[in-house]
């Protein structure tokens, strides 16, 4: 809204914020069997936005740690270009898989031990906040995100989300390192996390605050 509001000149009253969230009829908890490798998922439209070549270049600096593994799910404009930098990086510790069904992508995404969020440096990355985010909410994982406006609105840092510098592929390997390494604060993270889901990102609180600002707008007409 700020952003709108800045960019065009408008009146602030002319904005609602209302958030995302998720489906929790699709996304929600539920107990997997352990992963041979500390497993990392990265959902992604790989648009610029995302920073997906940040991650890419995390994953060359964790090869060392025989025992993480990435998952990038998706498919889009600068997914050649990465999937070249894995090539030209000689990466063995990521697996592509292509666009899938929204259910077999929960079912990848139930597989991570972190879920990762958005890490570019574009306007977009700095006010957004990607589907991806509340999908791992909802399914009560922890998740590394780039240290954004947009992020920070709702999540707080080591509460229910880690937060990392954006466009910093150190910072985003030292992030997942030190989760991997801190199982206590991993659980934290994701308990926190799913409590806020379910207080603020459910369809039917969302609906309920988007019936709020219809009825209030009405009612000042």
């Amino acid at each position: 809204a700020d952003y709108f509001i800045n960019k065009f000149t408008l009146k602030k009253e002319k904005f609602k914020r209302v958030l995302l969230g998720s489906d929790p009829t699709l996304y929600y908890p539920k107990e997997n069997k352990k992963n041979k490798y500390f497993t990392v998922v990265f959902t992604s439209s790989y648009i610029p936005a995302l920073g997906v070549e940040y991650v890419v270049r995390a994953a060359k600096l964790l090869e060392k740690h025989k025992d993480i593994h990435f998952i990038f799910v998706g498919n889009g404009p600068t997914f050649k270009e990465n999937y070249a930098l894995t090539r030209e990086l000689s990466l063995h510790n990521i697996e592509f898989i292509d666009f899938v069904p929204e259910p077999v992508l929960v079912q990848i995404m139930r597989q991570a031990d972190v879920g990762l969020g958005i890490f570019g440096s574009f306007p977009k990355t700095d006010n957004a906040i990607p589907n991806k985010i509340f999908q791992y909410l909802a399914l009560k994982k922890p998740i590394v995100s780039g240290e954004t406006r947009g992020v920070k609105e709702l999540l707080t840092h080591r509460e229910n989300v880690y937060l990392c510098k954006v466009a910093d592929p150190v910072s985003l390997a030292d992030s997942v390192l030190y989760l991997k390494n801190n199982e206590t604060l991993r659980k934290k993270i994701a308990v926190n996390g799913y409590k806020l889901f379910t207080q603020k990102c459910t369809p039917k609180i969302i609906g309920h605050d988007l019936n709020e600002i219809i009825l209030d707008n009405l009612h000042h007409r």
